[in-house]
């Protein structure tokens, strides 16, 4: 029996039309991992030029992990210095942690198991930000 590959994204997203990166920086005293301002130009992957139609900043967990736990614990460590709560940010009107799980196999189906601890619960908890996951399952 072959073992499902999983890929796991975790991160913050916060959203806003006056949102300010920078001030959003300050105020959770870590930098973002991407940010823009509404009406920011950006370019598109076929080069096509945009303009943001919502301001947002995100930060990525960056752990090298399958685990959820180990996400969470990178994103709680990364906003220890964080003096305010995402939604009490001037100009944030809309916070979430995305949980982004997608998981391999060459027989098509597949299956992922993870945990979150009590610490990472009360965490989130008190982050009091919306919470969504996504599963993909795709064979090779």
């Amino acid at each position: 029996m072959e073992i499902s590959k999983s890929l796991v994204d975790v991160f913050l997203l916060l959203r806003g039309d006056a949102i300010d990166p920078d001030l959003v920086t300050e105020m959770l005293g870590v930098a973002a991992t991407k940010s823009r301002v509404k009406g920011e130009l950006w370019q598109t992957s076929t080069k096509h030029e945009v303009a943001a139609k919502i301001g947002f900043w995100s930060l990525d967990s960056d752990a090298h992990s399958s685990s959820l736990s180990d996400h969470i614990s990178c994103l709680r460590s990364k906003l220890e210095a964080a003096r305010y709560l995402p939604l009490q940010i001037p100009g944030v009107d809309y916070a979430e942690i995305s949980i982004f799980v997608a998981i391999s196999d060459r027989n098509g189906g597949g299956s992922y198991e993870s945990e979150l601890t009590s610490v990472d619960l009360e965490w989130l908890g008190r982050l009091g930000v919306k919470i969504t996951v996504s599963f993909n399952c795709d064979s090779d």
